[in-house]
């Protein structure tokens, strides 16, 4: 394995930003229903705090992408990091169910760790290594979506709904310090201006190949994300199961997703990216 380029972070800061960024929208999920009753609220306006969240993430990969192309992925990840902390402090403390929404769509900004992730590795890596590394990221943070709604069950079973948010908060100021200390500047061709970046987008959206990709992987989510919204209500409705057991069973539903992932890892360095 050729060793790792001294301006490039350590491989497990960029697996716990794109853990953290993916964790964060499964590890609440069986207090979906609890939640609505804290807030005597209906499960349908509760549910935005996946389906707002989902929108948000989209809009923040949008604008973290130019950003850090010009100003830098260490400061633009810092800075999301810090947003994500104060908004979790923000849905912990929490009295009515649009503050939650509110502070719930500002934590969408973590996602910023998994885009920016991605990034750093290809600042410092050829384009097949990248592939490879981009893969094992994946599928190691990938665990994350799986342990997350376990972890998330269990603790609304002994704390209460609102330690997920204690655990999101800690996790937060946790991974500032981390990338304080070991996320490097990786951009050294910083773009000049905006208007560069957008002319750049004109390209990306007249490409096939882009459309095809994008397609696949739209149609994917959308499958998931309806999972996600209806699994926990019809779990303990229907079902009547405790919500440990609703995150247990909705975490084994990212096993595939991790195996396909560490293959990708384990031959795409093996093989020449088509252009």
């Amino acid at each position: 394995m050729e060793s790792t380029p001294a301006k490039s972070p350590a491989l497990l800061t960029l697996i716990l930003l794109s853990g953290l960024s993916i964790v964060s929208l499964t590890m609440f999920l069986p207090s979906l229903a609890n939640i609505a009753r804290t807030f005597e609220t209906d499960y349908a306006l509760i549910n935005l705090s996946i389906a707002g969240y989902a929108g948000m993430t989209a809009i923040v990969q949008l604008i973290v992408g130019p950003l850090s192309d010009r100003y830098g992925r260490r400061p633009v990840m810092l800075w999301a990091l810090l947003v994500f902390s104060v908004a979790s402090v923000g849905c912990l403390f929490a009295q009515n169910v649009w503050a939650f929404l509110g502070f719930r769509l500002l934590q969408a900004a973590v996602i910023s760790g998994y885009a920016i992730s991605v990034a750093v590795v290809r600042d410092t890596y050829s384009a097949e290594k990248s592939a490879s590394l981009i893969g094992y990221i994946t599928a190691v943070s990938a665990i994350a979506p799986m342990l997350g709604p376990m972890i998330g069950g269990a603790l609304d079973d002994l704390f209460g709904w609102r330690s997920n948010f204690v655990v999101f908060t800690s996790a937060g100021i946790f991974m500032f310090f981390i990338c304080w200390i070991d996320l490097r500047e990786t951009n050294m061709s910083a773009s000049t201006t905006f208007r560069l970046q957008m002319r750049s987008y004109q390209e990306l959206v007249q490409s096939k190949r882009f459309w095809g990709y994008s397609l696949c992987m739209a149609f994917c989510n959308a499958a998931f994300y309806v999972f996600l919204g209806g699994a926990p209500l019809l779990a303990k409705s229907v079902f009547n199961v405790s919500t440990s057991e609703v995150g247990f069973y909705m975490g084994t539903t990212t096993v595939g997703f991790v195996l396909g992932s560490f293959l990708a890892g384990r031959f795409a360095a093996d093989y020449r990216l088509t252009t």
